[in-house]
């Protein structure tokens, strides 16, 4: 099981009340995989959002490879994707 599902699995289940309970452990590995397959395709927002880093990346601005530009976005995308339900 990927790590992000089982951080998934573990927020949907403390979100319903319920911790380290292994019988439910593999549903909500079930609706983690389903919630972050939804996630597959990013929105424009999300997607403008984490193209907004690529100038830094360009002008080498505390940025120094792909991988850290991914790790800068990434939470960026998220946000932009958690902020687009209060739009």
């Amino acid at each position: 099981m990927s790590e992000m599902i089982q951080r998934v699995a573990r927020a949907l289940a403390q979100l319903e009340g319920h911790e380290n309970l292994p019988t439910l452990q593999s549903a909500y590995e079930q609706r983690a995989r389903v919630a972050i397959e939804a996630m597959r395709e990013p929105t424009d927002r999300m997607l403008s959002s984490g193209d907004s880093m690529m100038p830094q990346i360009a002008r080498g601005e505390d940025i120094t490879t792909g991988y850290d530009a991914l790790r800068e976005a990434w939470p960026e995308m998220i946000s932009a994707a958690l902020e687009e339900q209060h739009q």
